[in-house]
């Protein structure tokens, strides 16, 4: 369940993107949306949007209209306040045309990624939606560097949007869910549940063998139980003397992840439910399925099984997020 949003915004292209589909989401689920504007520092503001702000600025003080709630500031500093309460009123409306119903504003000033993530402790919301690419230019202050950053570091879920233009979430039809079995995934599968009943979406389940994961950590993943007398042993013993599960184990359990998570969405309610089996890399596998699937969102667990790198599909996950043409929930 989402009940509160928070939507950081610089107002380039793909943060008015991740502010329409924010505004989507908040209306579906009647959730409370903030969004946070972190004011620009010294020569970080786009020379269109500053000399926008600027006009505007002295137009108001031109007419006695109050231009800022710090007046001790110098001109500059209170100039780039103004600019600021502009971002977040364009916000709110493009928000709110898009079904936003309790939207907050929100206007600070620090480093972006720091400012991002106590805001999203400080209101506990449940969900950051953001842009893959800001307004500035300088190593450091993309947006793309700080989203990268809030993705690693977030107390929430994340959505990463690529589309300058935005995703209406009320047209959605298909969703990829990537699962290894993992506590991660098994929470990015009944997100994903939750996500698919709303927009009335088919929901598609993808899985690739664990190769490479001790046998320890592809038991954990379900319950062995389930698994033939066959498997189980496979389990038990890993290939003694050398720990190598078997491509039968591996593909069977393969199948009773996807079946649990098949049985847990038809549970919740969804409809429409697909499943697959793939192979190779992790994420480009998922980029390839969401490619030929057409997916309008991938939903993927923060963490994985395994610890090497390249099969966690916390690994996966980044460069995912990195790749995908369209919107990326990493799940906590």
């Amino acid at each position: 369940m989402i009940r509160s949003i928070l939507v950081p915004t610089d107002h380039s292209a793909s943060a008015n993107g991740a502010v329409a589909l924010a505004g989507d989401l908040a209306g579906h689920y009647a959730a409370r949306l903030t969004i946070l504007h972190v004011g620009f520092r010294d020569g970080e503001a786009p020379s269109d949007l500053r000399d926008q702000a600027r006009q505007a600025f002295d137009k108001a003080k031109a007419a006695g209209q109050p231009v800022s709630k710090h007046p001790e500031w110098s001109p500059y500093h209170q100039m780039l306040e103004f600019m600021g309460r502009m971002i977040l009123s364009d916000a709110r409306a493009l928000a709110e045309r898009h079904g936003a119903r309790e939207v907050a504003e929100l206007l600070d000033f620090g480093d972006d990624a720091e400012r991002i993530l106590h805001h999203a402790h400080h209101l506990g919301v449940d969900m950051i939606v953001m842009g893959t690419r800001g307004q500035s230019e300088l190593q450091g202050l993309l947006l793309g560097s700080v989203s990268h950053k809030v993705q690693q570091l977030a107390p929430c879920n994340t959505i990463l949007v690529r589309q300058p233009e935005g995703s209406r979430f009320a047209d959605y039809q298909t969703i990829l869910v990537a699962t290894d079995g993992s506590e991660a995934a098994r929470k990015a599968c009944q997100l994903a549940a939750d996500l698919a009943n709303k927009a009335h979406a088919t929901l598609v389940f993808a899985h690739v063998p664990l190769k490479g994961a001790s046998p320890e950590q592809i038991a954990a993943a379900v319950d062995t139980g389930a698994l033939s007398a066959r498997a189980q042993e496979d389990l038990r013993h890993g290939g003694l003397p050398i720990p190598i599960v078997t491509d039968e184990t591996l593909a069977e359990v393969g199948q009773l992840i996807l079946a649990q998570a098949r049985a847990m969405a038809e549970a919740a309610g969804v409809a429409q439910v697909q499943t697959v089996i793939a192979e190779g890399d992790p994420a480009r596998a998922t980029l390839e399925l969401a490619r030929d699937r057409r997916a309008d969102l991938i939903v993927m667990g923060s963490r994985g099984i395994g610890m090497v790198e390249g099969l966690l599909l916390g690994s996966a996950s980044n460069k995912v997020t990195h790749l995908a043409t369209c919107p990326v929930v990493v799940v906590r």
